[in-house]
């Protein structure tokens, strides 16, 4: 056992450890955890999980996933970094434990960001001083939090990056949304052939609001949904049906490639 200022290191038990109502579950993936346990299986467990005393016990504050790994191998100790911590400093130490993660995702980071606010009442020129982002993209990261939460799992997944979930999230149709996102999971798309997706659904939304305000009923003239693919060579957005087909080998498409884009 090790001592320092307001800690000590040492193991102790799992069963007297209790996890946090605000740690993120659906962060966990369980063969990153099949995988970290086979790690520790080999070479051990190298960075202690971080706890903080409660009464007889012990919460979480850093380390559910080791935590978790430890445990599937049917341990009944863990190595353990035990602080003495105030109700707001476990907060906060749990906040910049999440943010230190390589595997972060926008929308845990955006969680962390929200606990601080909520929970410690810090204000967003603090929190960009203490993570070292800039306070607009504090700001930003904040706002995902305001997406639908299909769009959030998309992104937190990685199905879709946050841009494009912001895009779709203008559409304000939920309806819409949930249409395009499926067709950007299933088949991947650029982010200016979703502008041009919520453009084209934001005029036929406008032409409907004329055509109701004219005909002085509320019947919509119904409109095709339009289908958009990226160029291969610009990456732009096109219509079908716009297309021009080349048929050739993968060796001159790439020489064609290079020749167009001037590499």
């Amino acid at each position: 056992m090790s001592v320092q200022k307001n800690q000590i290191t040492r193991e102790i038990s799992i069963s007297l450890i209790d996890i946090p109502e605000d740690i993120d579950r659906d962060e966990i993936d369980t063969v990153e955890i099949r995988e970290l346990a086979d790690s520790i299986r080999e070479i051990g467990l190298l960075q202690p999980i971080v706890l903080r005393t409660q009464d007889s016990r012990y919460e979480l504050i850093g380390g559910h996933r080791r935590l978790m790994a430890v445990s599937s191998l049917g341990s009944l100790t863990v190595l353990s970094i035990v602080k003495t911590l105030t109700d707001k400093e476990a907060v906060l130490a749990r906040a910049v434990e999440n943010l230190q993660r390589v595997n972060l995702t926008v929308i845990e980071e955006a969680r962390a960001y929200s606990r601080m606010v909520n929970k410690l009442g810090m204000s967003i020129d603090e929190i960009a001083k203490m993570s070292g982002r800039s306070a607009g993209m504090v700001r930003r990261k904040l706002s995902l939090l305001k997406l639908l939460p299909i769009l959030q799992e998309a992104v937190h997944k990685g199905s879709i990056i946050y841009s494009v979930a912001e895009e779709l999230n203008s559409l304000g149709d939920p309806g819409k949304i949930e249409y395009y996102l499926g067709y950007c999971v299933d088949h991947g798309v650029t982010l200016p052939v979703v502008r041009a997706w919520v453009q084209e659904e934001k005029q036929k939304q406008r032409e409907a609001l004329i055509e109701t305000g004219s005909s002085g009923g509320d019947v919509v003239i119904p409109r095709s949904v339009p289908t958009y693919v990226p160029c291969n060579l610009c990456d732009g957005p096109m219509a079908i049906g716009q297309e021009t087909v080349i048929r050739c080998c993968p060796d001159c498409w790439g020489q064609l490639q290079k020749i167009i884009k001037g590499v």
